[in-house]
């Protein structure tokens, strides 16, 4: 992974969505599958911890790999002195396992 300033935008060049159509990373709240295949185009990006970290406090959308809902427990995670690093938190969403129809 490149490291490079958040605030620096020049890791979208790098990112594995690029390219891909935007509404892919805005599905519907209730389309479990279109959010996790969003999702699956995240998990492997080389980009994937600074498009969370420019994106932490988005309300909408696939960002870094983690839906909204993932985006405010890491938030209360890192507000609340957990001492695990944005990877670790991010590691521990990744192995929750895609089930139809779930609300997380």
């Amino acid at each position: 992974m490149r490291d490079v300033p958040a605030t620096n935008f020049e890791w979208v060049y790098d990112a594995a969505c690029k390219g891909l159509p935007s509404d892919l990373f805005f599905p519907k709240r209730t389309d479990h599958e279109s959010e996790w295949a969003a999702k699956a185009v995240c998990i492997n990006c080389p980009v994937r911890l600074l498009c969370l970290k420019q994106n932490l406090s988005e309300e909408k959308g696939i960002w870094g790999g983690t839906a909204p809902r993932d985006r405010r427990v890491i938030r209360r995670h890192l507000r609340g002195g957990i001492s695990l690093s944005l990877s670790e938190i991010l590691a521990k969403i990744d192995k929750r396992k895609p089930r139809h129809g779930r609300k997380t």
